[in-house]
């Protein structure tokens, strides 16, 4: 996701994860050095729903991405991807 112009933003991203085998799916939020990760175990044939939430401080136009990885020789696919980044006039973050 392109973010415009310099500013404050919340951003949050969901996804459904879809496993053809069993296996762990990770999936990571990121926008410029802050990040937030979701880690889920994939079913045979059960959607399983994941979500992200990050705020940073941009101070230039930017981008966020959504990266999902599974592991070993797991088979798994993110569908529905959706990122929202909503621009805000100030942060507080916990954790």
């Amino acid at each position: 996701l392109s973010i415009p112009q310099a500013g404050k933003y919340v951003v949050s991203a969901k996804a459904y994860i879809t496993a053809q085998s069993l296996g762990v799916a990770t999936c990571r939020l990121e926008a410029g050095t802050s990040g937030d990760e979701t880690r889920t175990v994939g079913l045979t044939g059960q959607p399983l729903a994941l979500s992200n939430i990050v705020v940073h401080e941009f101070t230039g136009a930017g981008t966020v991405d959504f990266r999902c990885l599974a592991s070993g020789s797991a088979t798994l696919q993110a569908n529905s991807v959706r990122i929202a980044a909503i621009r805000v006039a100030n942060l507080t973050n916990t954790g």
